[in-house]
């Protein structure tokens, strides 16, 4: 992963690995955040995998305490 999130293209994924190396989180604060719509939560890109969009990630990490999820 690039040492600067800025450097990622608009259409590049996160890995959840990733996702817990840039917050500092746990997988089951993460996945708790989501239920409470308080974290975005991941795209399917296979059958078995998940990740998330870097500019979903760039939006709530902007401001992670009024972050709303997009309806």
């Amino acid at each position: 992963m690039p040492s600067n999130l800025a450097d990622l293209s608009e259409f590049q994924f996160l890995s959840l690995n990733q996702i817990k190396d840039l917050t500092g989180k746990s997988t089951s604060t993460l996945y708790r955040w989501i239920y409470e719509k308080r974290f975005p939560p991941p795209e399917p890109i296979g059958p078995n995998s998940v990740a998330w969009r870097v500019p979903v990630f760039k939006e709530w990490q902007r401001d992670p305490m009024n972050w709303k999820p997009s309806e």
